[in-house]
């Protein structure tokens, strides 16, 4: 236990901004996340907003507010156990049902939303994959629960992702990966790249983004 807390240390103090520290606080879980699954050969794998800053920032989308990853049933089951075992200090775990936990900080909170007033942090999802010859069969509660299909090789071999100069994995064919879930969100991210990527580049001169739903508590 020791060792993980040294491993993973709570750093937000050395950034500047709100937004950032409340970054640091998701990305310090995501990273300690990884390294279970690594250590325990559990396979994950990015998705969601988190996808997208990966795939047009190599990192946050300025406006990000949380951080996503899904896992197939048994491996889901197992990370859950392991996380049980070797909670971080100063992170809760929130589990839902028996396909989705949250792994929150105690000392942030959203200020609006459907979160509202729980600490932000690293959402956990389940995932039921069929492989059927060339396709797969993919059920999310992530994504409103919906089986869809799609062929193998859309999410299979997961890649490694650059994500603020860590790796991390992800789909095989990311963009169509998104498309199949949420088409219209990444069309619009897409309409609207230039505009984020200036508000990327001020989030990287560490101006202050407003406009965010998330805080440290005071």
């Amino acid at each position: 236990m020791e060792k993980i807390n040294s491993l993973f240390p709570d750093n937000r103090d050395l950034e500047k901004t709100n937004v950032r520290k409340c970054h640091s606080v998701m990305f310090r879980i995501l990273r300690y996340l990884d390294y279970l699954c690594r250590k325990n050969n559990l396979r994950y794998w990015i998705c969601g907003g988190t996808l997208i800053g990966a795939v047009f920032h190599k990192g946050w989308k300025p406006l990000g507010k949380d951080i996503d990853i899904s896992l197939p049933k048994g491996d889901y089951e197992k990370l859950l156990g392991i996380v049980k075992e070797n909670l971080l200090e100063g992170i809760e775990l929130d589990v839902r049902d028996n396909t989705f936990f949250r792994i929150g900080d105690k000392k942030s909170k959203y200020t609006k939303g459907y979160f509202k007033g729980e600490g932000i942090g690293v959402d956990v999802a389940c995932s039921n994959v069929s492989k059927r010859f060339f396709n797969i069969y993919y059920e999310c509660q992530m994504d409103m629960g919906i089986e869809r299909k799609f062929r193998k090789n859309v999410l299979l071999p997961l890649k490694e992702y650059e994500f603020e100069g860590y790796h991390f994995f992800g789909p095989n064919k990311p963009i169509q990966f998104l498309r199949e879930f949420n088409r219209e969100r990444l069309e619009g991210y897409l309409e609207n790249l230039n505009y984020y990527k200036d508000i990327r580049k001020k989030y990287d001169m560490d101006e202050e983004i407003k406009g965010v739903d998330f805080m440290i508590s005071e």
